[in-house]
């Protein structure tokens, strides 16, 4: 079995993943070992993340239950925030608006609205949209149970 295709831990898993933001469409799928095209870059490169296409604004949800280990700006991703959901499992959002609706060291629930969805410079072809890299013991997942 590929790492990125190990067991998910209960309650993570396309259903959760879906609730993330209204739209479930996939602008960008997981691809931790096959190159993949960015536009933006105008490279091909691995994307061991998902990213979906959101309106502007659009509220952005946290995927489980969890602590918020870290949130920053970085200057290819955008404002992110880094959720510790215990057992391993990290969520890292990128290409958000606002920092503002969460601090550091704050326990969130599944479906807790924690920042808007807006751009950032690395994906920028892409529009508006929130990337999730899904962290199992520092192993890129994809959560989605897509291939």
């Amino acid at each position: 079995m590929l790492p990125h295709r190990r067991q998910l831990p209960s309650g993570i898993g396309s259903s959760v993943f879906s609730a993330h933001v209204a739209s479930s469409v996939i602008v960008a799928p997981f691809s931790a070992e096959a190159l993949a095209w960015s536009e933006t870059l105008n490279q091909w490169q691995a994307h061991p993340a998902v990213d979906f296409a959101c309106a502007d604004g659009e509220a952005v949800l946290a995927i489980a239950d969890g602590t918020v280990r870290e949130k920053a700006y970085d200057p290819l991703y955008g404002n992110t925030i880094v959720i510790d959901h215990g057992n391993g499992a990290i969520a890292r959002y990128a290409s958000l608006n606002t920092l503002e609706l969460v601090e550091v060291g704050q326990f969130v629930a599944r479906g807790d609205i924690i920042s808007a969805a807006g751009t950032c410079l690395a994906e920028e072809a892409l529009g508006v949209h929130v990337h999730i890299a899904y962290y199992l013991n520092s192993v890129p997942t994809d959560v989605t149970g897509g291939e």
